[in-house]
């Protein structure tokens, strides 16, 4: 892929979900790129299709009750031809998503350390403790106050006036990993914490 082309190409993406005997469209013919080091705002009132076209770029919306036309191609591969344990290579590690509701995101009876380091170890092949020092290293940088004793804690350790640091923490886990790769944020920007604070941990 030469510098010029873009990372990410959505092409004639339509969305539909069955209800009531038929199908339904919640995203009509949507098409735009992302190139190297590029932002793209998705802006739309709620119920849009902001989300559900993330979800589908994402291949996690349930295939029961959903159906997705259109070309998504990530680094010139065609993503919509990608199998099931295509896509979950794919995810977290070529392409990532920081969901709308970071409070939730998170599992609550595992460490915040462990959940970081495990896709350093599924995507990156560091072992156990390689993967916990990039942890480490990564809370920092993204100034987590007492970022050592944060990895050890559970979601539930955290208390009210902890949760502008789980804020940050959940973008790390869903975002850092991937690197330069693009990442699908639902509304982070918008997910509480102050506009001196985004710039500071959104910012390369």
């Amino acid at each position: 892929m030469s510098g010029n082309e873009p990372i990410l190409s959505i092409r004639d993406l339509s969305v539909f979900f069955r209800g009531e005997g038929a199908w339904r469209p919640a995203v009509a013919k949507l098409s735009f790129e992302v190139g190297p080091r590029e932002t793209l705002a998705v802006v739309g009132e709620s119920g849009s299709g902001k989300s559900v076209t993330a979800l589908a770029v994402m291949g996690l919306l349930p295939t029961a009750n959903s159906r997705i036309e259109g070309v998504v191609r990530l680094d010139g591969r065609n993503l919509s031809r990608l199998s099931d344990a295509g896509m979950r290579e794919v995810r977290g590690d070529a392409l990532a998503m920081i969901f709308q509701e970071p409070m939730t995101s998170l599992n609550p009876v595992l460490t915040i350390g462990f959940q970081i380091a495990e896709a350093l170890i599924y995507h990156r092949g560091f072992g156990r403790k390689a993967a916990e020092r990039e942890a480490l290293r990564i809370l920092e940088r993204v100034q987590v106050p007492a970022a050592r004793q944060r990895l050890l804690w559970r979601i539930a350790d955290l208390l009210e006036e902890h949760y502008e640091e789980l804020r940050v923490i959940t973008a790390v886990d869903m975002g850092t990993p991937v690197g330069p790769n693009p990442r699908l944020g639902g509304e982070f920007l918008h997910c509480g914490l102050g506009g001196e604070r985004e710039v500071e941990r959104v910012e390369p």
